[in-house]
Order: structure tokens, then sequence, then C-alpha cells
């Protein structure tokens, strides 16, 4: 028989804001185009513990995480600037954790 519902039951998914609530440092880049988006996290869970969603008007299924192109939407050059802060962020507060110890 089917079980649509066997991987949000066994995994979390239906309420992404309790289900995330342990977890830090994710970003959730969507594209409005891609037909995915609907079931994925399409709000800013937590700022504070950086789990950050943006929807990006005229993408489509992992855009932003193709290499630049001349003819990207702007939501999509923008999307990999906030991509490329929040990486570099953590990468250096990993750094002065590991510098710490």
């Amino acid at each position: 028989p089917s079980r649509p519902a066997w991987v949000p039951e066994h995994y979390g998914g239906w309420n992404y804001k309790k289900d995330f609530a342990i977890y830090s440092n994710i970003i959730f880049s969507q594209g409005n185009l891609d037909p995915w988006h609907i079931g994925g996290v399409t709000e800013t869970i937590n700022a504070g513990k950086d789990l950050i969603s943006f929807v990006m008007q005229g993408a489509a299924h992992h855009l932003d995480l193709r290499y630049p192109n001349p003819a990207d939407p702007q939501d999509v050059v923008k999307g990999r600037a906030v991509e490329d802060e929040y990486v570099g962020k953590w990468i250096e507060e990993a750094r002065a954790r590991n510098l710490a110890q």
C-alpha cells in the first residue's frame, strides 16, 4: 500500500519551524519556477540561528548552485551573494572556534 506520509512522519517536515528548531546554519533557497519549491521551506525559520530561506523569482531547481551566467535572473545573483555571505561567516566562526581550543 502507498504511504505518502511515511517520510514526514519519520523524519519531520510537517512543521518545519518545530522540526528544524534544533539546527543552525542552513540556507533553504528555492526557485519559483521549480515545481518542488511548493514543498520546500519558503520562509526564514530562525534568523538568529541562521536558518535562512528565500525564494528566487525566475529561478528553477538549483540555479543558484550553478556557475554564474550573464543571463541569470537578478534574484539568483542576489541569492548567491546571500549564500556567499553566510557560508563565509560560518567558516570564520568555525575557524575562530578551532583556534580557541
